[in-house]
């Protein structure tokens, strides 16, 4: 566990028991460990706060870009980034700049990490004012190596609303389970227009 600072930051890892998780690095902002299940090959997963002052997120991106040559392979990193990667993952407020966009972009690409995407409202983080006043961003999100996606192809970060905060919770599920809901069946009447479907409902049923 990383403590807070006044009402900011933090990070706190629960897991399973089925879950063999041991931490082999944490800071101010950041936790990493190894995480195993069962005859599954470990793999790491860092948590990270990063800091909302410009000069002190770039020593913490050049930390995380540093410690990814000792992590490669299956790696992912979820948290809060305090940045965007587009223009377009902020709603209200003053346009990012250029600059700020191409260094996040530049961090994943050093880092030989991937976007993972997610599913759910497309901002994480709000301050809740209202009007023209009223600022929502994608500052949280899952930054993962391609070694680890194709791992585990089926992955899903879920953007989860949170009561009290002005950020939402992410929810990383390695296997998702797929809806087993049967499709309904539609019968077209123009099928019985062309012979060669009756043979192949007679040659099938």
């Amino acid at each position: 566990m990383v403590d807070p600072v006044g009402r900011s930051g933090g990070i706190v890892i629960w897991w399973m028991d089925a879950v063999n998780l041991q931490a082999i690095k944490h800071n101010r902002f950041s936790i990493t460990a190894v995480v195993s299940r069962d005859t599954q090959q470990p793999w790491t997963l860092s948590i990270v706060y990063t800091s909302t002052v410009d000069s002190t997120r770039a020593m913490q991106w050049k930390y995380l870009e540093h410690r990814s040559q000792f992590w490669p392979g299956w790696w992912v990193l979820v948290g809060d980034f305090n940045d965007i990667l587009y223009a377009s993952k902020k709603s209200g407020g003053v346009s990012k700049q250029g600059w700020r966009l191409r260094n996040f972009n530049s961090l994943m690409a050093r880092c030989n990490s991937l976007d993972i995407g997610f599913k759910g409202y497309p901002f994480t983080w709000n301050n809740h004012r209202d009007g023209p006043a009223n600022i929502q961003e994608m500052l949280d999100r899952a930054l993962a190596t391609q070694e680890w996606c194709s791992a585990f192809p089926h992955a899903k970060l879920s953007n989860l609303p949170v009561a009290g905060s002005d950020h939402h919770a992410l929810l990383l599920e390695l296997h998702p389970l797929f809806s087993l809901t049967k499709r309904q069946f539609h019968f077209d009447a123009r099928w019985n227009l062309d012979n060669k479907y009756a043979k192949i409902i007679a040659n099938n049923w």
